[in-house]
């Protein structure tokens, strides 16, 4: 890999990290939401936090649930100590 695409690397990985962290902040401070208004509340299109929002999952820090308004994200008990550092 030549450094260039290193950098490439490098910077895709901070973003996302970054885009994670505006999820996991916009869930805290504003509670349960659709995927779409996530995107909303972080300035995002859908399709830019679809790879954050699945890497929140597999970590365990935010979750989908079935409601009647659509299937809502949430923060779980481990999402809420991240945010809060408890």
């Amino acid at each position: 890999m030549s450094n260039d695409e290193e950098m490439t690397a490098q910077d895709a990985n901070r973003e996302t990290e970054e885009q994670e962290t505006s999820i996991l902040e916009a869930l805290y401070k504003k509670g349960p939401a659709l995927p779409i208004e996530v995107a909303v509340r972080t300035y995002s299109f859908p399709e830019d936090i679809a790879t954050p929002l699945a890497n929140l999952e597999q970590k365990g820090l935010v979750e989908r649930q079935q409601m009647k308004t659509g299937e809502m994200l949430v923060l779980t008990k481990k999402g809420y100590k991240q945010v809060t550092g408890m």
